[in-house]
């Protein structure tokens, strides 16, 4: 008797198996085109940073200060939400204070930096009463040094990281090709 009830009971017990099986590999699947930006790519003078396309590209650098990238702001959060900048210098960068000499309002405070084993430094500023972040990394390339930099409010610093970091990351200078 328990030999013929074996075969009903292992075809129930498949087919039981079978089901779970497909209702458990089932996968929903949702795509959202507007996560992922669509890039741009700057060139000058032999570099090339990529960006996304929703970034402008200052046209109004001058002096060191070679590329200027903005976030434009949303409504009622001011013109500019995050910028990306490269700078170029012959030899040796000045240092950090001197470079955000009358710019910053006191003291630059060192976060994060190449001490502690990052590629990049990680700053704490005020600019007329408000807390910028910003994080930098100097790249010596062929007598020539760049300041590689990304700057935002505090409160909204991480929110464009991934991207600046990204821009940072894609950067070219000249004659590394």
């Amino acid at each position: 008797m328990v030999i013929r009830l074996l075969p009903p009971l292992m075809t129930c017990l498949l087919w039981a198996s079978a089901t779970h099986a497909q209702e458990g590999a089932r996968v929903v699947t949702r795509v959202v085109t507007d996560s992922a930006p669509a890039w741009k790519t700057w060139r000058s003078d032999g570099m090339s940073i990529y960006h996304p396309v929703t970034w402008t590209v200052d046209g109004s650098a001058t002096g060191d200060t070679l590329l200027v990238l903005q976030k434009p702001g949303d409504a009622g959060s001011g013109p500019t939400a995050a910028t990306v900048a490269v700078q170029g210098f012959d030899g040796a960068a000045p240092t950090v204070a001197s470079r955000l000499a009358g710019v910053a309002d006191g003291d630059v405070e060192v976060i994060d930096g190449e001490a502690n084993g990052n590629k990049r430094t990680e700053y704490r500023y005020k600019v007329d009463g408000v807390g910028f972040l910003r994080l930098e990394e100097v790249l010596p390339s062929g007598g020539r040094t760049f300041v590689l930099s990304y700057v935002a409010p505090e409160e909204s610093f991480n929110e464009h990281l991934f991207l600046a970091e990204a821009m940072l990351n894609s950067f070219t200078p000249p004659g590394s090709r």
